[in-house]
């Protein structure tokens, strides 16, 4: 563009004042447009959305990805909505048309490993990645309800939240919601017993990176519910006191014993 700018102006020596000063204007509104033109294309560039490309035996509404947005705006923390029969998740790469110059990401599935990603967005030929799913292996829990009136009445089911207190510390924030989300559900016979497979976050190298996240690694809330409505019934609180976090809630554990009992709790005590 350049040379053909130094054409034009050769071509106003013999051009009367008025015309120079027209075809200035012509010129200088074209190399306007060409600037708000290319830093438009570039800016879009920047907002084109982030992929992660799921294995095709994961469903892709089991998939959790929280992740933060990092650039002249500041962090930007969200998690990508669930949704069923996707191949992939795109993540956005811009807050309020401010592109994103990093997005650092925590991604599980049911029966996987976690994974993290530090993407640094200038650096990259392309805009996708894949979550690769290493086998994760499971551990049986089993547990009787106590008092047992607790199960008798109203269709119950007992619900296991994961609390992933690290994930914070993976994104440099000294204080954030701890993410959490839901690893397995069992319904309790009319004696209050139930059983599990809980995901071995022991042998999840993320997980369980205690010397990365500072020895505490996370915890599993127990919460006896409503089967139809969801509505919680009771916390439910490990008895043995080797099985609980100092939050009351149960350990991440590589076994545990049979017929752990749990003893149901009110809900505002925060167990």
């Amino acid at each position: 563009m350049g040379r053909g700018i130094d054409q034009s102006y050769g071509k106003l020596e013999g051009a009367s004042p008025t015309t120079r000063a027209l075809l200035r204007m012509l010129i200088a509104n074209l190399i306007l447009l060409w600037t708000a033109s290319t830093a438009l294309a570039q800016a879009q560039g920047a907002r084109r959305p982030f992929l992660v490309t799921l294995p095709p035996d994961v469903p892709s509404e089991t998939v959790h990805i929280n992740y933060v947005l990092g650039g002249r705006f500041g962090a930007h923390g969200d998690y990508a909505r669930p949704k069923a029969n996707a191949d992939s998740y795109s993540i956005p790469t811009s807050v309020e048309g401010q592109p994103a110059e990093s997005i650092q990401m925590v991604v599980w599935a049911p029966g996987c490993e976690t994974r993290t990603f530090n993407v640094k967005l200038p650096e990259r030929d392309n805009n996708e990645l894949e979550f690769g799913c290493t086998i994760l292996p499971t551990v049986t829990l089993s547990g009787r309800i106590h008092p047992v009136g607790l199960v008798q009445g109203k269709p119950s089911e007992v619900s296991i939240w994961y609390l992933a207190d690290w994930e914070c510390k993976v994104f440099g924030l000294a204080d954030c919601m701890v993410p959490q989300f839901e690893v397995a559900v069992a319904k309790p016979n009319a004696d209050g017993f139930f059983e599990v497979e809980l995901p071995d976050f022991t042998s999840d190298p993320i997980a369980d990176d205690k010397k990365r996240w500072g020895g505490f690694t996370g915890e599993f809330r127990v919460v006896l519910r409503e089967t139809k409505t969801w509505n919680p019934i009771a916390s439910l609180r490990v008895e043995l006191s080797d099985f609980r976090t100092p939050g009351g809630r149960l350990k991440i554990m590589a076994a545990y014993p049979s017929d752990l009992v749990f003893t149901g709790v009110p809900l505002f005590s925060g167990h």
